[in-house]
C-alpha cells in the first residue's frame, strides 16, 4: 500500500474512493503517536557513534576522524580533465578586466565552450538532535539564452 497519502490526494484533486482504496490510514492514540513521531525524528545511532571512522581528504591528502559532513566535488561532469583550468579574467595594463577564455574553472564558477555555465553551491541538512548539519555541494546549470 501507498504510505504517501498527501500525494496520492493531491493526485486525485481530494479525497473519493480512488485515492481512499490507495492509502492505509490508521487511526491512533496520542501515546501512540509520540512514539512513532519520535522514532522518526531521533537516530538510533549518534555523530559520536561515527567518531571511529576514518577517511581521506582528496584536496589535503591527509586521514581524517570522525563523521564525514561535508561533501563535494571537483568540476561537473561537463568539464574534460584535458582542458586546462583557465582564468575566469585577465587583468589589462590599463587595469581593466577582460573575459580571459570560453572555459574556466574555479571554485565557484565553471564555463564550458560558453556554452555550459554552472555555479557551485552547498546545501546544508540539518541533523536531528546535534546542532550540526550535513553539507552537500550541488552545481547549478545556466544558459546564456536564458
Amino acid at each position: 500500500m501507498v504510505r504517501h497519502c498527501e500525494i496520492v490526494r493531491a493526485q486525485h484533486g481530494g479525497w473519493d474512493e480512488v485515492p481512499d482504496g490507495l492509502c492505509e490510514i490508521v487511526v491512533v492514540c496520542s501515546q501512540c503517536y509520540e512514539r512513532s513521531r519520535v522514532r522518526n525524528t531521533h537516530a538510533s545511532v549518534t555523530l559520536a557513534d561515527l567518531d571511529g571512522l576514518r577517511w581521506k581528504c582528496s584536496m589535503c591528502d591527509e586521514w581524517h576522524a570522525g563523521p564525514l559532513l561535508d561533501l563535494s566535488f571537483d568540476a561537473p561532469a561537463y568539464w574534460s580533465k584535458a582542458k586546462p583550468v583557465g582564468s575566469r579574467w585577465d587583468v589589462l595594463p590599463s587595469g581593466g578586466i577582460n573575459k580571459a577564455s570560453a572555459s574556466f574553472l574555479d571554485e565557484d564558477y565553471c564555463a564550458v565552450d560558453d556554452e555550459h555555465l554552472f555555479v557551485r553551491g552547498l546545501i546544508h541538512l540539518p541533523i536531528v538532535g546535534t546542532g550540526r548539519s550535513f553539507a552537500g555541494a550541488c552545481g547549478v546549470l545556466s544558459s546564456p539564452q536564458l
